[in-house]
């Protein structure tokens, strides 16, 4: 009965194991947008279009094989209990489960992105389309303040 522990124990270990690579891989992602601290290297590549950065710092899917890997072994290092086990199936099954995770949740909240992007477009035009009229009203308020 001991090996039945074990198979229930493994399964719950290897799922918090996905969930938390899958946080630290999103935290990556995170901290090479634009304003963030290494959004400059965005800059020094002339933008986040390039095939290449994918697996680097702009898709959280694609970077979880190789930032999830390095965070495996990173906290079976560090001593942390739930990545102590690391033979090669444990791993692989790991980083793939945190990369079919942030696929899903980039599909369920990818669109949030585009709507918040189309809403500062919106905001953009309606702030340049009201230029003008505060020009005219800031304009016409000193033409009435010489005559009086």
């Amino acid at each position: 009965m001991a090996g039945s522990s074990f198979v229930t124990a493994y399964p719950k270990n290897m799922l918090i194991n996905i969930v938390i690579i899958s946080i630290l891989v999103f935290a990556v992602w995170y901290l090479f947008l634009e304003q963030e601290i290494f959004g400059f290297v965005n800059n020094w590549f002339g933008g986040r279009d390039k095939k290449w950065q994918k697996p680097l710092y702009t898709c959280p899917a694609c970077m979880a094989p190789w930032w999830g890997t390095l965070a495996y072994f990173g906290l079976h290092y560090a001593g942390i209990e739930s990545f102590s086990n690391i033979h090669w199936s444990t791993i692989l099954f790991t980083v793939l489960g945190s990369l079919g995770l942030n696929a899903i949740l980039l599909k369920l909240f990818g669109k949030d992105d585009l709507i918040i992007k189309e809403l500062k477009k919106e905001n953009e035009l309606i702030e340049k389309s009201a230029e003008p009229t505060r020009k005219i009203h800031s304009n016409s308020e000193s033409v009435q303040r010489e005559t009086l």
